[in-house]
This record gives C-alpha cells, structure tokens and sequence, in this order.
C-alpha cells in the first residue's frame, strides 16, 4: 500500500512546475482511474460468474453423464466397458467421444468448454472399474441361470462358486479349491478372458484339477453336477467377472457365505474336508462303504476302485493319495502281504464290479472289424445274463470306470461307446 503512496508523490514532486502534465495526471487519477479500475472489476465479476456457471453446469452435466451412460475402463490392458444393464461390452474410446460431444450439443451454454468436459468425463471413466459396480439384477440372474441347473447343484451352490471367483479377483487366496475335470475347459475361459481384459494372469491358480497334499483344513469343494466339460457364451463372461466381483464384495467371502446360508448339504459338501485327516477320512470310507464278510478277500486294487466310486457318489474328487490310502487302511483292516488282499471284509460294489467282469470274459471278444457298441446296449446285454439282484446301479458311468480300471480303457470312445469289441452269444 505505501508503494502507491510513494509513486504517487514521485510523480506529484516530479511534474508539479508543468501544469500541462500535472493536470494530466490530476484526471487519470480523480477521473479516468476510478472508472477504468470500475470498469476492471465489473468485468472481472463477471468473468467469475460465468466461469462459476460453466464449472457448475460442467459438474451437474458429468454426474448426470456418468450416471445415465455406465462406461468404465479396464486400466492395465486400456480397454473401455460399456454396461447396458444386461452385458458389459467392450466399446471404443472414439465412441465414447462421440457420445459426449453428441450430448453436449444440447447444452449451448457449455459448447466453449466442451473439449474440456470431454477430457475431464474421460479421466473420471478411466477411474472407474467394472468390477467395483452393482449389476443390474437382470444381469446377475442370467449368469446365475447359466450356472444352475447345468453346472451345480443349487442356485446356492452357484452363488458360493461366483463368490469363490470374485475372492481371486480382490486377492482373496486362502482356500484351495479342488474342482471336477469336466469345470477345466471353464476354469481356463475364466483366467483367459480375466487376463485379456484385467491383465492378470493365473487369476484361479487356487483352483486345482487334482489333489497334491493339501492341507484338509484349507481345502474347499464345490457343489458341481456337472459330469461333462462346460463352457460359457463368451458374451456373459464379463458379466460373470463382474457379478463374482460384486458377490465376493457383498459376501466378504465365501466361506463366510457358507457359514450364512440355510442350504446344510452345501455346506457339508463345501466343508467335508475341513475337520478331517487321512485317519479319519479312510475311517469314514470304512464305516460307509465296507462291511465284515468272513472270508471274504478284497485286492488292493479292487479296494482302490471300491475308494473311487464310494467318493464319485458323494460327488467329491479324489483327495488321498493311493499309497497314503493303504496305509491307513491297513491299521484298520487285517491284510495279507503275499496275496495283496484284505481279508474279511466285502462291499456292496463288489458283487456287480465281479459280475461284469465275468460277463465281459465270458461273452465279449475282441473284434477289429466289429461295429462300435453303446455302452447302453452292453449293460442291457448283461442283465439278460444275470440273475443276480444288486445293490448298487450298473450306469454307463459305472461300466466306464470298470473297463479303465480293470479291463482295458482302449476299447473305450468318448465314454459312449465300446470299440473293437463285439458281442459273442453264448452256445445252446
């Protein structure tokens, strides 16, 4: 302020003997300063308003945009999502720009700053991500009905497994899961379409196809039905993506799903190995599958297909290592080294497991030339044969495992059909 003070007397001493140039500046000062700096910050007021309407018009218009149009943007492989409320679809920036530019032009009042808009909506999508949105109920019941009744049991049982997924999506890697074979072709378009929009790769790498000595406390199963691969409409896998993000999300995770829900057969399935050891889960094998037969004498190797069958029917995958099996076998049941047999003991698959095997010796041939055979039609040809009644059903799922485990699995095509082999009547 002093400084105004010390210019104005500089000029008043210096020009005070030259009235010309005194007065001059005895009306810039009393006159023209008054109205110029009036004038100055008229004008600046008025630029204020202005910039102040357009930022506040400019923010009312991008949070209505970014609320009417759901684009979001997949940051490691740049790629913009657009969501119409069924599907996330991949969609171009250029487009994008377009829209905005399009929708400006209905707002007259912003078209100076409309480059500007458009570069400040676009920096507010980039920090947007699919997976942090809420699917529109449309959405999520669609995938769901992808997943039940074709791949698990239940629409319970499918949400644990979207949830499972969206637990690999936010880091969530406590479990391991041991999953069915027939879910490797799915598992692999999950990670695949993961990495090609998110850019992580092995996204599932907690998943695994077989058992390798996990512990049982962390080991989780899934709930599947499924007995042949699936796969998923490409169209709705980033929508799974997005509804395993938002139920992972919701859940916290999934075994805290699974501790919530009502479904008990979903969570004894999910849990059937969390209490366990190898001690007691061939003791329950034991107690559930075997019973005492004086007498009797039952292979290794029959008991370790007797093991497999007893845990398909429960619909859970192997989970013991053969070696480790025995073991712990032969602390509960009394076995016989030189012949490789337990003694006194039988189950219920035995009786239809020998049967079939004496069939096939006795009525099937080997035949290059033969005409392929349907499984179906081999089982009807050996009841025509047996008298015998048995507990267990004879499925083709059933004379697959028998043939691979204890004839020969190269007569058999695509779990359907039986080769090279044909069908010797019996002589009268």
């Amino acid at each position: 302020m002093s400084e105004l003070h010390d210019m104005i007397d500089v000029l008043i001493d210096k020009y005070k003997h030259n009235d010309y140039i005194f007065n001059r500046l005895k009306t810039t000062i009393l006159t023209q300063l008054p109205n110029a700096l009036m004038n100055a910050e008229t004008l600046y007021e008025q630029r204020n308003d202005r910039k102040a309407m357009l930022i506040s018009h400019g923010e009312k218009f991008n949070e209505d945009f970014l609320n009417d149009n759901r684009y979001y943007y997949c940051t490691r492989m740049e790629r913009f999502i657009y969501y119409d409320g069924c599907h996330y679809i991949p969609i171009g920036e250029d487009n994008i720009h377009h829209h905005i530019l399009t929708t400006l032009t209905k707002f007259p009042e912003l078209r100076v700053w409309k480059y500007r808009i458009k570069n400040s909506l676009i920096k507010s999508i980039k920090e947007r991500s699919p997976l942090h949105t809420i699917p529109d109920m449309n959405t999520v019941q669609t995938i769901l009905e992808h997943l039940y009744p074709n791949v698990f049991y239940t629409r319970e049982a499918s949400i644990h497994f979207l949830i499972a997924v969206g637990d690999c999506i936010h880091g969530k890697k406590c479990n391991t899961y041991i999953v069915p074979s027939s879910l490797k072709i799915f598992i692999r378009e999950i990670e695949n379409k993961y990495y090609n929009f998110f850019g992580q790769s092995n996204l599932l790498n907690n998943f695994k196809l077989k058992y390798y000595a996990h512990e049982y406390a962390d080991t989780r199963l899934f709930h599947c039905i499924l007995r042949s691969p699936y796969t998923l409409q490409d169209v709705h896998m980033l929508d799974l993506l997005c509804v395993s993000s938002y139920y992972s999300l919701q859940y916290n995770n999934a075994d805290d799903f699974v501790n919530q829900t009502k479904d008990k057969t979903l969570y004894g399935h999910v849990y059937f190995l969390k209490n366990m050891n190898y001690s007691t889960l061939v003791h329950h094998f034991k107690e559930k599958a075997l019973y005492v037969s004086e007498g009797s004498l039952v292979k290794s190797k029959t008991m370790i297909f007797i093991l497999r069958q007893f845990l398909k029917e429960m619909n859970i995958p192997t989970i013991i290592f053969q070696d480790t099996f025995a073991v712990e076998m032969k602390k509960l049941l009394s076995y016989d080294e030189e012949t490789d047999n337990y003694k006194d003991v039988t189950s219920n698959y035995i009786p239809i497991v020998s049967s079939f095997c004496s069939f096939w010796d006795e009525y099937m041939i080997e035949d290059y030339n033969a005409p392929d055979l349907e499984i179906e039609d081999v089982i009807d040809m050996f009841f025509k044969h047996t008298s015998h009644k048995f507990t267990k059903s004879l499925t083709s799922e059933l004379v697959v495992d028998i043939l691979k485990h204890h004839i020969c699995s190269d007569v058999i095509i695509e779990n359907k059909y039986i080769h090279n082999i044909k069908y010797s009547l019996p002589y009268s």
